[in-house]
């Protein structure tokens, strides 16, 4: 049908002429992939098979681009080769319009179906090239490719490149594999980073060949230009070197002397125990052992990683001065300059071009790409978008493969992200990672699903502080380090009014008083409450998610600051906050109230108290003062499942109401709680199954039935074989009724301009794009508000590249408007308040 040989095919366009060849890209991208196998020397060992392999397949990602399909789509090269009229004649557009990367996989599938590769094995490893730009190109089949007629142009032409580059790479043999071998993605995620390193045309230029040698030049430099890899580690640093001068307590070192190599590690022990410190000593061990490429520190929320990422950094300029600077990973990281500046001083390599401190801000700028840095923290959800079916997931697998992943605070998750996680860890132990996770309140079932057990409770009678973990599908013999000696908290039971005159009381008499609320609208009515009725002047303090961003870091980094270890204790202080201050935070309160909340979330915000050791506090042991329920435990039990999710108010949307009242039913006759020894009997008895009253039994029908469905939901969205989602961590790595709309507040808005809150800052809307400064300005004055509250989706597209719903507009007089509320809905603004949602009837 085609006549005329094809001598110069193209890959790259400069200034819409045909540039490099498809074949000298190839070689660049095998170059680079080499490269980086050098940088990441488990890689291969991990997978079970040699770096000829993974070159092959570098080799051969693009042979699609031999084709009519995306040959015709340079007009220059269709006038270069003569072939403008017999394109028009032909019809090529409307007959050959594939997508190079699905030519590439079926061309690769047909030339190891010739090497007598079984089918299916053939089917996956063609997939493998296949996903280089980030999705699944075709379904899951199991029927041998054949060419047909819209195929089978320049086919021969593809399969002599591809066995060029077989032959090129020692004519490697590609082992049969199934399509759950989670290997497979883990090597399309280093086929895709190198062709996006090999089409970087500071190093590679569009329109220049360059011999083989040169490209191995450049390969190397561009590859050591990234910061990819680990330098080598300080060696024999102790465990005083590394924290500050301080002694290991006896679990830091037992899970240091535990954890040896590659596995899933679980370290169960009471809040304020060292947990933290415990595991990154381990790294430190396997870091330098070469059993590790790297380290990402998982938290539940952003607010926890961006505590966290100071000590990570800190850490790591101690045991690897050289490695590139630790990224702080999620969403809203870019919005942090401030911080990442104090995580990297000034250092003599700071100017210089060559250098991985030169180069993070520009390389690692996605938080795809921040993955790969050798020392991360984040939110657990950029982990867990490896194993879920949204684009570029093997681009992250790959990033994780062979590192050191710290689960934090696990119990905090719905069953929908546990199941996650379960999925998660599974795969991590696959790819040669040391998967540890901690957790103050694990049920028993939660660390049985996570280490693959029974279900059966095997270790009964297992202290609370213990070490539990599986190795290469084997259970460890659980570790038990000693414990520190039970603290005898007293609790008490007060109503609102009660406890807010008990808590301006101890604060006035030097006491740090930490209030824990369920709800934004809780915390704000607390805060206002304590405001008005104290009647002397008082450091008070408000956090919560409806402070615009720039506000609620600034907050954030005040209160917790001053509450922290080193926190001056000049008089004494009161902080108001939502659910931000019980996980990964080092707060250190004298006193805490709370509302009710489910038992591991209780003993969480416990874990706030008397966290260090302290002179001169002003009461003799740890208070919890513990708020009542408008209906007592008696009138609950008799009450219909309606009507107590009526009686739980607001917390019922934020938790189980059946949670509740087990946890009520628990924590109500209490006056006193030894810690740590009563956290396992606490859990035990509020997650077991017994008989409740018919309105409680309603209730547990709806968790089970949620339950199910949740774990449901989760199993399909780690069947990477469905159509990829965009990866967005909140679209699939959280299970929620509705979703959250973000709005930008401002003090003026024209149409074509925005004045934001922040300093009056204005924004230009130009229909062009928005530049990186104005979306960071947007960005820093964003609040989330959920979807339940409106009536219709907010409309305006004006900032839809910036992933911002709609804008919100505030006035001089603390009026706020926004379109699309629910009617007997309000917003209003006050300083110290943030974002009020008034409803009718509150």
């Amino acid at each position: 049908m085609h006549q005329k040989t094809f001598l110069h095919d193209w890959a790259k366009t400069r200034d819409g002429k045909p540039g490099i060849s498809v074949r000298q890209h190839l070689l660049a991208v095998t170059c680079v992939a080499e490269e980086l196998l050098r940088h990441f020397p488990r890689f291969c060992t991990i997978h079970g098979i040699p770096g000829s392999i993974v070159h092959f397949l570098a080799a051969v990602h693009d042979v699609g681009k031999i084709s009519l399909d995306f040959l015709q789509k340079s007009p220059a090269w269709l006038r270069e080769q003569g072939l403008e009229e017999q394109a028009h004649d032909k019809n090529w557009p409307g007959i050959y319009h594939r997508w190079h990367p699905l030519i590439s996989q079926e061309s690769l599938q047909l030339f190891l179906q010739n090497l007598q590769l079984p089918v299916e094995s053939a089917f996956m490893w063609g997939a493998v090239v296949g996903i280089h730009h980030g999705r699944l190109v075709k379904a899951y089949t199991s029927r041998p490719f054949r060419s047909d007629l819209h195929s089978k142009p320049l086919e021969d032409e593809r399969q002599q490149c591809l066995r060029e580059m077989w032959e090129r790479c020692g004519s490697p043999a590609l082992p049969a594999v199934k399509k759950e071998d989670t290997r497979l993605w883990s090597i399309a995620g280093l086929i895709t980073l190198a062709d996006w390193i090999g089409s970087d045309e500071q190093f590679f230029p569009a329109d220049i060949e360059l011999s083989e040698d040169e490209l191995r030049r450049r390969a190397e430099a561009a590859v050591l230009s990234t910061g990819l890899g680990l330098p080598p580690m300080c060696t024999g640093l102790s465990f005083a070197e590394i924290f500050s001068g301080n002694k290991p307590y006896p679990l830091q070192q037992m899970v240091a002397e535990t954890i040896t190599g590659p596995g899933i590690y679980i370290i169960e022990a009471p809040m304020g125990m060292g947990k933290t410190e415990a595991v990154l000593f381990a790294a430190s061990h396997l870091l330098r052992q070469g059993q590790a490429s790297g380290l990402f520190f998982a938290l539940p929320t952003q607010a926890t990683s961006n505590r966290m990422f100071l000590r990570l950094a800190q850490f790591a300029r101690i045991i690897c001065p050289k490695a590139a600077p630790t990224q702080l990973i999620h969403g809203n990281s870019w919005l942090l300059d401030d911080l990442k500046e104090l995580a990297v001083p000034a250092s003599p390599d700071a100017g210089d071009k060559g250098s991985p401190l030169s180069t993070d801000s520009l390389w690692f700028n996605t938080t795809r790409r921040a993955l790969f840095a050798p020392f991360g923290v984040g939110t657990i959800d950029q982990a867990l978008l490896s194993v879920l079916a949204v684009k570029h997931f093997p681009l992250r697998r790959f990033a994780l493969t062979g590192k050191i992943v710290i689960l934090d605070e696990v119990h905090t998750y719905d069953v929908y992200t546990g199941r996650l996680i379960q999925h998660l860890c599974n795969e991590l132990e696959k790819l040669g990672c040391t998967v540890i996770v901690l957790s103050a309140t694990l049920t028993d079932t939660m660390r049985c699903n996570l280490l693959g057990l029974s279900g059966e409770n095997e270790d009964a009678g297992v202290p609370n502080t213990r070490i539990t973990g599986r190795v290469q599908d084997k259970k460890i013999k659980p570790v038990c380090p000693p414990s520190r000696p039970d603290v005898q908290v007293c609790i008490v039971h007060a109503s609102e009014a009660e406890a807010r005159q008990q808590a301006l009381d101890l604060a006035k008499q030097g006491a740090q008083v930490l209030w824990v609320c369920d709800t934004v609208a809780h915390a704000q009515n607390a805060f206002r409450s304590l405001r008005e009725q104290a009647d002397t002047p008082l450091p008070l303090g408000l956090l919560h998610s409806r402070f615009p961003f720039f506000m609620r870091t600034r907050l954030e980094e005040i209160w917790l600051t001053r509450f922290g270890p080193q926190g001056t204790r000049q008089g004494g202080a009161i902080l108001v906050s939502t659910q931000v201050v019980e996980q990964s935070v080092d707060l250190d309160a004298d006193v805490l109230f709370s509302e009710l909340a489910p038992t591991d979330m209780l003993l969480q915000r416990l874990g706030r108290l008397w966290r260090h050791e302290r002179a001169g506090r002003p009461l003799p042991a740890p208070l919890l003062c513990l708020l009542r329920e408008s209906a007592n435990l008696e009138e609950l039990c008799s009450m219909t499942a309606n009507d107590i999710k009526k009686t739980l108010g607001d917390k019922a949307f934020v938790y189980k109401p059946y949670v509740l009242l087990r946890s009520l039913e628990q924590w109500e006759p209490l006056g006193s709680l030894a810690l740590p020894s009563d956290i396992r009997p606490l859990m035990a008895a509020t997650y077991a199954d017994k008989e409740c009253p018919p309105g409680w039994e309603d209730l547990a029908d709806e968790v089970r039935g949620t339950a199910a469905a949740a774990k449901q939901l989760a199993d399909m969205g780690a069947n990477i074989w469905q159509v990829a989602l965009e990866d967005d961590a909140g679209l699939c790595t959280r299970l929620s009724d509705n979703e959250d709309y973000t709005f930008v507040l401002c003090r003026a808005d024209t149409g074509k301009s925005i004045c934001l809150l922040e300093e009056s800052i204005l924004v230009v809307l130009d229909k062009k794009g928005i530049s990186l400064q104005a979306a960071k300005h947007l960005h820093r004055n964003t609040i989330k508000i959920s979807s339940r509250h409106f009536a219709v989706p907010p409309n305006d597209t004006r900032l839809d590249s910036c992933f911002i719903d709609g804008c919100i507009l505030v006035h001089e007089d603390g009026r706020a408007e926004v379109a699309g509320l629910k009617p007997g809905r309000g917003l209003a603004w006050d300083e110290q308040l943030g974002i009020i949602l008034n409803k009718e009837g509150v």
